[in-house]
């Protein structure tokens, strides 16, 4: 089975229709595991904070993540030094290594830039999409 991590730009847009959404209906259906790490799921906190969920709301947004069993948590340990120009992009490459991901799916162009880390392929939302052969509305 794939596993992916995404990044909190793409999981802040799988709210609307389009490809990111397309993902979370895989992992929703268990087509695909996503990658998940205690930091991670504090920057999918804040996202949800930021769309102005209430406290409750951003407790229950989180706990999917905790509670399907199609989410892989890793370890949170520091693993990667590699995005100088924004080192906090470091947590996603952490969390896909610790992970065994196959993918990341990102806009971040500091990490598109790499194209892959360490057998990862780092891709937009949209090419992963296209790649698996799942449709969404455009």
């Amino acid at each position: 089975m794939v596993k992916l991590v995404l990044d909190t730009g793409t999981l802040a847009e799988s709210f609307w229709d389009g490809p990111a959404r397309a993902i979370i209906g895989l992992w929703k259906s268990g087509e695909i595991i996503l990658c998940v790490s205690q930091p991670l799921l504090r920057e999918y906190a804040t996202i949800a904070s930021k769309m102005g969920a209430t406290a409750r709301e951003k407790e229950e947004f989180v706990s999917l993540f905790s509670e399907s069993p199609w989410v892989s948590t890793v370890g949170s340990a520091k693993r990667v030094d590699v995005i100088r120009e924004d080192p906090t992009d470091d947590m996603f490459l952490d969390c896909a290594v610790a992970g065994g991901a196959d993918f990341l799916i990102t806009k971040d162009e500091h990490l598109l830039g790499l194209e892959s880390y360490r057998g990862i392929t780092i891709a937009l939302p949209e090419n992963f999409v296209k790649a698996h052969s799942v449709g969404y509305r455009h």
